[in-house]
């Protein structure tokens, strides 16, 4: 099995000159202001939020530039938002000469190249389509006028490289780092009451089940967890999260699923609020995906010290250690999950050794603090080369 990579930024000389980062965030501004607020040199954050409109938004945006240009003075920014956000900051910081390091968090390209023509079969289609080719064209925009990338995984960095031309060099691996939250035990009592759950051991999988990949990802892992399921009613198997394909999942379940005991065994949650709770009340973490940056969800349950059996792909490489901080698998040979599931099922000891492994992982490599070190390092070494 593939080994887990190492997440330390690439070794280099304090950079000769001082930085000043302006950061515009969005989505999920949580998972990247407590690291930027770790950074040692001058850091200012934009986080737009959605109160005022599209137009709103702009007028806001330039705004708040306008004052960090004068108050501030950056000479980087890392942007974390896209699209129309994305096209704004770009647009103004070229006008400024200030250069753009991008965070990417997943393979944008292919999320907006999904929609084709072909499967379009309504008016709705028509407008998601031109919607998804719109983005993906502001998006080429922003990624091709980018200083450098800062990506998630080393998986995200190959694609950012081929993407764009973007030289490796200016490409810096720095993983997502655990919010104060992740760190929120949880309570198993809780868990089980509040969702109805009887059996006295637990499999988890907590996914987006807005995305097909990771829809077909959950239906896999129900396919070979099922003989596990059939020859225990003390196990259940438990998917947590919401998304266009919760519906189909349920029917799924109920299709596929022959034996009816086996079948009340699978319950399918939707969104749940305190996620924390399912970690303590779970024994063994199922995630796969066949698409992905670097799973919250994965450093979630590691952070939990739950072991996790995820497919070799994607982020997932670089969260787990095979046999170590977790268990790798090949979802295309029938089987293999299911037998890393059992074994955990059946090793308490070894559930543990591997859940505290995985957590004593995230401590060292996941911190704002050692997260807010790698950022200033790749983007230090960035504007060293863009002022050369």
């Amino acid at each position: 099995m593939r080994q887990a990579r190492t997440h330390n930024a690439d070794s280099r000389e304090e950079t000769q000159k001082p930085i000043r980062v302006l950061a515009v965030t969005s989505f999920r501004p949580e998972e990247i202001t407590a690291s930027l607020e770790n950074m040692t040199v001058p850091t200012e954050v934009i986080t737009v939020t959605p109160t005022a409109g599209r137009v709103g938004h702009v007028r806001e945006l330039y705004e708040q530039f306008q004052q960090m240009l004068s108050g501030h003075n950056p000479n980087v920014i890392l942007l974390d938002c896209y699209e129309t956000m994305g096209l704004v900051v770009s647009l103004l910081a070229s006008r400024h000469e200030i250069p753009v390091v991008a965070r990417l968090v997943g393979d944008t390209w292919r999320g907006y190249e999904q929609p084709a023509l072909s499967e379009i079969e309504t008016v709705s289609d028509l407008k998601r389509y031109f919607l998804h080719r719109a983005s993906l064209h502001l998006d080429r925009y922003i990624f091709n006028r980018a200083a450098g990338f800062v990506t998630v995984s080393h998986e995200l960095k190959t694609v950012a490289a081929s993407r764009t031309g973007c030289p490796p060099e200016r490409i810096g691996v720095v993983p997502v780092p655990m919010t104060v939250d992740t760190l929120t035990q949880g309570s198993a009592t809780a868990g089980r009451t509040s969702h109805d759950i009887d059996e006295e051991r637990i499999i988890l999988t907590v996914t987006n089940l807005r995305f097909p990949e990771k829809f077909e990802g959950v239906k896999l892992a129900l396919s070979e967890l099922q003989p596990l399921l059939a020859a225990d009613d003390n196990l259940g198997y438990v998917v947590a999260g919401s998304g266009r394909f919760l519906d189909p999942l349920e029917t799924v379940v109920n299709e596929t699923v022959a034996d009816r005991r086996v079948r009340q065994q699978v319950s399918t949650l939707g969104h749940v609020e305190n996620v924390a709770d399912l970690y303590a009340l779970a024994d063994v973490f199922v995630y796969v995906s066949y698409r992905d940056g670097y799973p919250n969800a994965v450093l979630e349950a590691q952070t939990a010290a739950l072991p996790v059996v995820a497919n070799e792909a994607h982020g997932m490489c670089d969260q787990i250690v095979d046999d170590e901080t977790g268990y790798l698998v090949d979802p295309g040979k029938q089987g293999q999950l299911r037998s890393r599931v059992a074994s955990l099922l059946e090793s308490p000891p070894e559930r543990r050794r591997i859940g505290e492994q995985a957590r004593a992982r995230v401590l060292r490599e996941n911190t704002p603090e050692t997260i807010g070190a790698q950022l200033e390092r790749v983007l230090g070494r960035i504007v060293d080369m863009e002022y050369r």
